[in-house]
């Protein structure tokens, strides 16, 4: 489960770009069962419901081009995230149409992965825990800068 976390958040933010969104980092923030990683990205008002439904299934297309598959348990909120937009969506689609702009991203894509995982997994790096843009508490494993 903790592996897949870098390639999911990457793709989020890699898609939020590609649709001209700024992201702002990738942050660990408390959540009922503990702590989630999130992509935390603002994207322009007029975006149409399609995209941004391919922005929440851009974490399964991430998961997808690094395991050849995504899991259930990352999907989910994602999943519930384009319901509340599109209830027809189908969600498969989505991740494929991600997969597609991610494919074409792949270098930056695999790059901005392993940092994240690295930085998760195998660096002693101290935490600055603020307030996000989300409202929640939380802290930057990787910030803006990092995206350019």
């Amino acid at each position: 489960m903790l592996s897949r976390i870098s390639p999911h958040e990457i793709g989020h933010a890699e898609v939020a770009i590609h649709f001209g969104g700024r992201v702002l980092g990738i942050a660990l923030e408390p959540s009922p069962g503990g702590t989630i990683a999130a992509a935390i990205y603002e994207i322009p008002e007029k975006l149409s419901i399609q995209d941004r439904c391919t922005i929440f299934a851009a974490g399964s297309a991430g998961e997808v081009l690094a395991f050849r598959d995504y899991g259930a348990e990352g999907a989910s909120r994602d999943r519930a995230n384009i319901a509340a937009l599109d209830d027809e969506a189908d969600y498969d689609s989505l991740v494929e149409r991600a997969g597609a702009i991610l494919r074409g991203r792949r270098a930056r894509f695999d790059r901005l992965s392993h940092l994240l995982r690295r930085r998760l997994l195998y660096t002693d790096i101290d935490l600055a825990v603020r307030e996000l843009p989300t409202g929640k508490f939380g802290a930057f494993v990787l910030e803006e800068a990092e995206f350019a």
